[in-house]
């Protein structure tokens, strides 16, 4: 097998991540892609490239659901976060994560987009050629293109990676050069290249043959030791929509793309039909030889021959009203599919109402963000095994609760009555309105405000 195998489930979620990042770009990107996401119709009888199309296209609306969706969820997830817990010799993490210089918070981030658009995203702790602290760099899903495991331990990983270099003819270009980096549990060999019956880790970088498309050759490799020691894993990890484990995870929003490009097809066939009814009238004339040059309010058509006849063909529109009810159907699936509000945007829906749709999202944020919290820690731990710290002072909390209680003004009264009395402790009052999130006050200044706040209600 070659190095650019891929990996069967990879050729099979590879066309739902592309789906999801064209949707993520919006109208632009999908009517860019053409005939992918909007098929010539039938009776159109023309190209993708003939002018009728590019207008057919040009007159689809596609709804910008998905992007908003996922800004949604990743707010939601942001809300209440707390900052992970790190060992002395990791803090510098907090700044400085990644190769590109991503503090933590900004890393958590992006896994969270990236978890939420396709489902995966993958953490690889490597260190500098030169030696130093270890680093996490992160790679997006169409780029890891295979993998294999043996257990719970993963023993390879292939990373499809383009890197810029120097043009060797022209000093001030630079080239996009292909390469795979292969990180794999392989067989020791000692200096004279016999096999040890050892296993260790090891990093092998491959790129193709000059002017040999199918053949690769291996131009470097490096064996990554942890404290001076061989290691026996890989230190990636598969981060999910619900788990941590190599195998793709669904794609949370999938649906939501799916039901939108519905709608913008949809749509397609709306629009041209109310083009047509606005603008497809057709004149004839049948019966005589001289037939009138031009058609119009001032021009007058005569003719003595017998059986003539004249009119307009024009579209009806019958159909105009079903695909309208079907364009208002597609709204609503997606308004169910996603923790967006679409359709009407009416200010008189309920807050109640859009409260439980955003619960109905609460499972799948809920995974994505233990999933994701979970991935984070891992890699750490990883980190702070290669530095010689203790994994278990690390903590990557998880945000489980997105939606906040609706504060009851009763149970408000009921509690200020029952400290008023000396029946309720005050710091039960205090709790419950953090837990509204009416405030964030410490206690000792809650105890100064809320008192006169009270009485200013009882006067009024």
């Amino acid at each position: 097998m070659k190095v650019n195998t891929e990996h069967s489930k990879y050729s099979k979620f590879a066309p739902f991540w592309q789906r999801m990042r064209d949707a993520v770009e919006g109208e632009d990107t999908i009517k860019d892609k053409g005939e992918v996401y909007l098929p010539v119709p039938p009776g159109l009888n023309v190209n993708a490239q003939s002018a009728d199309y590019q207008n057919y296209k040009s007159r689809a609306r596609y709804p910008e659901t998905v992007s908003p969706a996922i800004e949604g969820m990743v707010g939601l997830m942001n809300r209440k976060l707390n900052p992970p817990e790190l060992p002395g010799s990791l803090q510098y993490l907090l700044a400085d994560a990644t190769p590109d210089g991503l503090s933590l918070f900004d890393l958590r981030n992006r896994m969270w987009h990236e978890v939420c658009t396709v489902g995966r995203y993958i953490l690889f702790v490597d260190v500098p050629t030169d030696g130093g602290k270890p680093y996490i760099a992160t790679y997006p899903a169409e780029s890891v293109i295979n993998w294999k495991t043996d257990g719970e331990r993963t023993t390879l990983i292939v990373f499809a990676e383009v890197v810029d270099e120097p043009d060797p003819v022209d000093m001030f270009k630079t080239r996009e050069v292909e390469q795979w980096r292969v990180a794999a549990i392989v067989n020791e060999v000692d200096d004279n290249g016999e096999p040890t019956g050892r296993e260790r880790y090891a990093v092998q970088i491959w790129r193709r043959q000059e002017a040999k498309e199918d053949e690769f050759i291996k131009v470097e490799e490096t064996f990554p030791t942890r404290k001076g020691k061989p290691m026996d894993y890989v230190p990636a990890v598969f981060v999910g929509s619900r788990d941590i484990t190599p195998e793709p995870d669904a794609i949370p929003l999938l649906g939501v793309a799916n039901k939108s490009l519905h709608y913008y097809r949809q749509y397609a066939d709306y629009a041209m039909q109310l083009f047509m009814c606005a603008n497809g009238t057709t004149p004839y004339v049948f019966g005589t030889d001289s037939p009138p040059q031009s058609v119009g309010p001032t021009t007058v058509i005569h003719s003595e021959s017998e059986g003539a006849s004249a009119g307009y063909l024009e579209v009806s529109g019958t159909g105009l009203e079903a695909q309208k009810n079907e364009l208002e159907n597609i709204k609503s699936e997606i308004a169910f599919a996603t923790v967006r509000v679409l359709g009407d945007n009416k200010a008189a829906e309920a807050a109640e109402t859009l409260r439980l749709r955003f619960q109905s999202q609460t499972a799948t944020l809920t995974s994505i963000s233990k999933s994701t919290a979970a991935g984070l820690e891992t890699a750490l731990r990883m980190c702070a095994e290669w530095l010689g710290a203790n994994p278990d002072e690390i903590e990557v909390p998880a945000e489980a609760e997105f939606i906040s209680e609706q504060a009851d003004a009763q149970l408000i009264t009921a509690l200020y009555d029952g400290i008023e009395r000396g029946f309720v402790p005050d710091q039960l009052l205090i709790d419950y309105l953090k837990q509204v999130e009416l405030h964030n006050m410490q206690p000792e200044d809650y105890r100064k405000w809320m008192p006169a706040a009270m009485r200013l209600e009882d006067a009024e």
